[in-house]
């Protein structure tokens, strides 16, 4: 204990309560919860969280979470306040250190009796009642005098903890409910969560957030989420599948009292299959070469990204190539086998394309969809490139979509691409909404071949096709989405 002084510097002195004997699963973000001003004082404004970064380390069932956030003063003058973090009671705490101005906070530890007598000290005084909400929890509790006007005040903590296993699947919590208590919005969050397993990995979501997801194989994968000018209204969760089976199966159910519930399900296939386990696929790439694709080089990086296309068909593999502008024209009259000496000519006929003419959809989109065999099994995709509107023959979009619907097969996914700023979104969204794939749209200056390229490595192997889904009788309604139609290799549905 530091020696006795005068009163301000003995308030200096500071004091960490931690108590671990607690209920719950939860850990969350810290809130500062301002000192009562003297009266006649100005009203302070409470301390915002300005960032917070998670680093997370999952092996098998045990989790190591690293978090570092940073306060800050929005008042004129200093901040008098306490530091308060919930804590549940299957964590193990390794470190945590708290910084005002550059220098370390000292601390010390108390009971959970004086976290909970805490807690209710705070509710008392009506500083916030939401704070309820945690009496059933320790606390690491920092006093604190003074956070200089418009300075900062950062944390860091670290803790262990075991993750429970249910069904085949993990959870991981890190609530964000205490940054409600902020006053302003959170200038970044940043989550980076590493996860190895001895058992193979399957489904990988969040329900709340959307995350990105990069797999290392069967068992090693990263989530990540990097978030903006951010108020968080709920708990980060993430779902970790894992199973030893092909397809692994996850599902959450919920229902609020006499209301209708949901059920989100997800399906997701292991990630490595052998040559004999990916389902051979029929794909039609079909190419606008009008005079408008000669700008910044979009014909020159569709060709190439096309020729990458190319060379990636798998062996058993059946493809054609239709390019339109004034009118549309085919590689050949059938879908050709990949495989052989048709993959030669695919590139002979890409290299000679040049920018010229209008913009004919219908009729390519027309002519690709004649292509299909009537009777198949396999998957068919439409990969659809434009940067413009229709000008030549049927120009009306809604008529476009009619024809489209008309002639398309049962298993058709079309997959469209909108390139530049001309582009009609309205028909593409329609185009690939109504036909089982999806859109997306390319800037100018942006990179057209990366993105073509990255795209279709995702749909190149599809490992399930014509799936369907069947409830027994309980008045299922609102699917999203409405049908399913194939499966790919290393995504989930």
């Amino acid at each position: 204990m530091q020696d006795a002084r005068s009163g301000r510097e003995a308030i200096m002195t500071k004091r960490i309560a931690f108590a671990a004997c607690v209920a719950g699963t939860v850990w969350a973000n810290g809130i500062i919860i301002p000192r009562p001003p003297p009266p006649g004082s100005p009203t302070a404004q409470p301390a915002a969280v300005r960032d917070v970064a998670l680093k997370v380390d999952i092996r098998d069932q045990v989790a190591h979470t690293a978090v570092r956030e940073v306060f800050v003063n929005p008042n004129a003058f200093p901040l008098e306040g306490t530091f308060v973090l919930p804590i549940p009671s299957d964590v193990q705490i390794s470190e945590f250190s708290f910084f005002i101005d550059g220098k370390e906070v000292q601390g010390e530890i108390l009971s959970r009796e004086d976290a909970q007598k805490y807690y209710r000290d705070i509710v008392a005084r009506m500083i916030d009642p939401a704070l309820m909400e945690y009496m059933d929890k320790g606390l690491v509790r920092v006093r604190m005098f003074p956070i200089p006007a418009r300075g900062e005040a950062k944390v860091r903590f670290a803790y262990s903890q075991i993750l429970r296993s249910e069904a085949e699947q993990l959870a991981y919590y890190y609530p964000f409910g205490t940054n409600k208590f902020s006053s302003a919005p959170l200038d970044q969050a940043v989550i980076d969560i590493a996860i190895r397993s001895s058992v193979p990995l399957r489904a990988i979501y969040s329900p709340r957030y959307e995350v990105d997801v990069a797999r290392r194989g069967e068992t090693e994968a990263r989530v990540s989420l990097e978030r903006r000018d951010f108020l968080p209204a709920e708990d980060f969760v993430l779902y970790i599948g894992r199973t030893e089976a092909d397809f692994g199966v996850a599902s959450i159910a919920h229902r609020t009292g006499s209301e209708d519930g949901y059920v989100l399900l997800v399906v997701s296939p292991k990630q490595e299959f052998g040559p004999a386990e990916i389902q051979p696929k029929d794909i039609v790439f079909v190419l606008d070469t009008s005079g408008s694709m000669a700008a910044d080089r979009k014909l020159e990086q569709a060709k190439e990204a096309l020729c990458f296309c190319v060379r990636a068909l798998s062996p058993h593999d059946r493809f054609n190539l239709v390019v339109f502008s004034t009118a549309a024209r085919q590689l050949a009259p059938q879908l050709l086998g990949a495989g052989g000496g048709a993959e030669k000519d695919a590139l002979e006929f890409i290299g000679g394309l040049a920018p010229v003419g209008g913009t004919n959809i219908d009729e390519a989109l027309g002519m690709a969809l004649r292509m299909r065999p009537e009777e198949c099994d396999r998957p068919f995709m439409v990969v659809f490139l434009t940067d413009g509107q229709p000008t030549i023959g049927v120009t009306d979009p809604a008529a476009i979509v009619e024809n489209v619907a008309k002639s398309r097969p049962a298993s058709l996914r079309l997959f469209a691409f909108g390139v530049g700023d001309d582009v009609n979104t309205v028909l593409l969204d329609r185009l690939a909404g109504d036909n089982g794939g999806t859109r997306q749209y390319v800037r100018p200056k942006e990179n057209l071949e990366a993105r073509v390229s990255a795209f279709y490595q995702q749909i190149a192997r599809p490992v399930l096709s014509q799936v369907a889904i069947s409830f027994s009788k309980g008045g299922v309604y609102d699917l999203y989405p409405p049908k399913i139609t194939d499966i790919f290799y290393g995504s989930q549905v």
